[in-house]
């Protein structure tokens, strides 16, 4: 496993790696960056523009509602249809104003906010129930009504109500602008630094697999030249084997011949040498048969030798006994002649 991995494959391993390992990382610096951009959206999303639209439409409410009581007073006298033209603005305006505070309280505050807010957030159902009292005046129409009128709106609580809302709204939406200006420098702060890091980073991948990718070809032409050399170097001991086995066949060839030939010779002196055997075979069976005859007529010239002898003894025993006999005739002879 050692080997393996400090071989080529190992290396074009690395280098298969990296490109993951730098994906991950660009992947890993994405999804930072989008974690902390989304948190910035969702918070512009959930709270900043929900609230922002829910002051600007009580600051709208609020003033369009003192417009239209200011308009109606104006008109009270003059032209008493215009001005309750006015006020059934004013009481739409109202209801807008409510339905504006209870969205505004019930999306989530900043702590800053929240504390800016809480200077006016006890005081806004006096305030409601003071415009519907001008309302209320309004309708009637009286010179007393108007007088009370114009004393709240001119100077008394609900001025003093309106005023303090409007103090405490312009902080909030310089708050929210704010906000919106530090959060447009953290996601400028965010994109600069993502793309700086995106930069650097698919920059050093670049630098690291084309430096392991270069240092593999290196690796690997070092390598091919050995072994091309040593290639080559085995290709001339080759030839040369090659040109020794040329010659060592040739020879071989050559013996091959000779030895063919003189195995023709061998395999003619062994037909020949058959043919000899074979006929000593025959000459000496004719020997045996030949030795056999002798040996019967030995044994036959034997007995009749021995017969011979035999007859031979006999004469020369009877031949004895004739010379005996002679020469006891030739005594006896001489005797006789002797005595005459």
């Amino acid at each position: 496993m050692k080997t393996w991995f400090k071989g080529i494959r190992g290396r074009l391993l690395i280098a298969a790696c990296l490109p993951v390992l730098a994906l991950v990382i660009v992947i890993g610096i994405s999804m930072h960056a989008s974690n902390k951009l989304g948190g910035l959206l969702e918070d512009s999303y959930t709270r900043m523009i929900p609230n922002m639209d829910s002051f600007i439409d009580i600051m709208s409410a609020r003033s369009a509602l003192g417009y239209y009581f200011w308009a109606a007073y104006s008109n009270a006298s003059a032209n008493p249809d215009l001005s309750k033209e006015f006020i059934n603005k004013a009481k739409v305006s109202s209801k807008e104003l409510r339905e504006g505070i209870a969205k505004y309280e019930a999306a989530p505050f900043d702590p800053a906010e929240e504390k800016m807010y809480s200077e006016i957030k006890g005081s806004n159902q006096r305030f409601y129930d003071l415009t519907e009292q001008i309302i209320a005046a309004f309708d009637k129409g009286d010179a007393e009504s108007l007088k009370l009128n114009y004393d709240q709106m001119a100077t008394g609580e609900w001025h003093a109500l309106a005023e303090k809302m409007k103090k405490t709204f312009d902080p909030i939406s310089t708050l929210y602008t704010d906000e919106g200006k530090e959060g447009m420098k953290t996601e400028a702060e965010v994109r600069a630094f993502s793309k700086n890091l995106l930069f650097f980073t698919g920059l050093l991948a670049i630098f690291s697999i084309f430096s392991i990718l270069m240092w593999i070809a290196y690796r690997v032409s070092n390598s091919v030249g050995d072994v091309a050399t040593k290639l080559s170097d085995s290709t001339g001991q080759v030839t040369q084997a090659i040109e020794q086995l040329s010659a060592a066949g040739h020879a071989l060839s050559e013996s091959s011949t000779e030895s063919a030939a003189s195995l023709e010779e061998t395999v003619a002196s062994l037909e020949e040498m058959t043919s000899m055997v074979q006929m000593n075979s025959d000459h000496a069976r004719e020997a045996a048969a030949l030795a056999q005859t002798s040996r019967d007529s030995a044994e036959k010239g034997e007995k009749e030798i021995q017969t011979l002898v035999e007859s031979m003894q006999g004469i020369s025993q009877a031949s004895k006994k004739t010379k005996k006999s002679s020469t006891l005739l030739m005594i006896s002879h001489s005797k006789r002649t002797c005595w005459r």
